[in-house]
C-alpha cells in the first residue's frame, strides 16, 4: 500500500508543477467525461492502452526510421522478425484475464510499434482474435 500511495503522490506532484495553462487545458479537455486525474488511478490494474508490434520489419527506408537501418539494427542487436501467433494469443488471453480479474478494459490496442504490420501474413487472424 505505501507503493501504492508514493505513485499516487508522484504523479499528483508532476501533475501539480504543470504549467497552469497546461493543467487548464487539460481540465478544459476532459471535464465533462467523469474522468478522474491520472494520480487518483494509479496504479492501474490494466494498461489504458497497449502497443503491440507483431512485425519489426518494414519494406521502406526512412532516412528518420531505424526500424529500416539495418546496419544501424545490428549495433543493438535489435532481431528481425514477425511475431509468432502463438504468443500474440498469449499476450491477449493475459490481457482479456487482466480485464475480467479487474473489472475494466484497455482503452485503446494498437497493433503496431517499430515495424509495419501489414508485412505479418496473419495480420487478420490476429485482428479477429482480438475481436472475439
Amino acid at each position: 500500500m505505501k507503493f501504492d500511495n508514493a505513485i499516487r503522490k508522484g504523479a499528483k506532484s508532476v501533475y501539480e508543477n504543470l504549467p497552469w495553462f497546461v493543467r487548464d487545458k487539460i481540465r478544459k479537455t476532459f471535464q465533462n467525461r467523469f474522468v478522474s486525474p491520472l494520480y487518483e488511478q494509479l496504479p492501474l490494474s490494466v494498461p489504458h492502452s497497449l502497443h503491440i508490434d507483431p512485425a519489426n520489419l518494414c519494406n521502406f527506408r526512412c532516412n528518420f526510421c531505424p526500424t529500416g537501418d539495418f546496419e544501424l539494427l545490428k549495433t543493438v542487436n535489435r532481431p528481425k522478425g514477425v511475431m509468432q501467433f502463438e504468443l500474440f494469443r498469449k499476450i491477449i488471453d493475459e490481457l482479456a484475464e487482466m480485464c475480467t480479474k479487474s473489472g475494466e478494459k484497455v482503452n485503446e490496442l494498437h497493433l503496431y510499434k517499430d515495424g509495419e504490420p501489414l508485412i505479418h501474413k496473419e495480420l487478420g487472424k490476429m485482428i479477429a482474435y482480438v475481436k472475439k
